[in-house]
């Protein structure tokens, strides 16, 4: 089963990780896409698999990179898209 059908991107409160979130430089209305996905990608590892600290990196699963990217694409994917 794919976590994003049990905890939805759409779904993860971004205020309250933003707040959380040691990297966090701006206000989350600040934000462009890009720290957007970073805020996702950190939410996801940190709180759903439990990865923390310099060293403990892990791969995302494919299906979770995908959604949070059809969420919140880049320049170049809309680009693409418009083309």
């Amino acid at each position: 089963m794919c976590i994003t059908e049990c905890i939805k991107p759409r779904e993860v409160p971004l205020a309250i990780v933003a707040q959380e979130c040691i990297f966090v430089t701006r206000d989350l209305e600040d934000m462009s896409q890009s720290d957007i996905r970073f805020l996702l990608y950190y939410y996801y590892a940190t709180t759903v698999y439990q990865f923390h600290g310099k060293g403990n990196r892990i791969m995302l699963p494919e299906c979770l990179k995908y959604a949070i990217r059809e969420l919140y694409p880049n320049k170049q994917q809309m680009e693409k898209k418009c083309e």
